[in-house]
């Protein structure tokens, strides 16, 4: 197992059935990879399980905050995940998370931190280049 979040395998879910618990870490690396690219760490080399829009926001996300100076130390772990609907070509999930946010000045000094406990969001993946890719979320569900 890895310890190191910088060298998280990314394999992507070919399966056409994938399991909750194949889902499940499927939301966990991208979990883990957003949270070190929004805390300045590694770039998002997920294109494999992450759809090429979310990509995009998040770094439009990271864009924002390099340039108010800041960046953010996120910590989610998934408490519970939910089957909501499956189809052959999208799959929605419903994922209760303990979610903490810290934002931080490039200098070091807390802004503030944002508690969510639990964050409830709907994740959607879809089935495209023989893989399923998380192609949207939505947030406090």
């Amino acid at each position: 197992k890895n310890t190191e979040n910088n060298t998280l395998q990314i394999k992507g879910v070919t399966k056409a059935s994938p399991s909750l618990e194949e889902i499940r870490n499927l939301i966990n690396v991208w979990l883990q990879s957003k949270s070190n690219y929004l805390a300045g760490k590694n770039q998002l080399n997920i294109s494999k399980i992450v759809s090429s829009g979310l990509i995009d926001r998040t770094i439009q996300e990271r864009q924002k905050d390099i340039n108010k100076g800041i960046y953010k130390e996120i910590n989610s772990q998934i408490q519970k995940i939910d089957l909501e609907t499956q189809t052959s070509s999208r799959i929605s999930v419903l994922v209760e998370l303990n979610y903490l946010e810290r934002v931080i000045k490039n200098s070091g000094e807390f802004i503030n931190e944002t508690s969510l406990n639990p964050l409830k969001v709907k994740y959607i993946l879809g089935f495209s280049d023989k893989s399923w890719k998380l192609v949207d979320f939505v947030s406090g569900v």
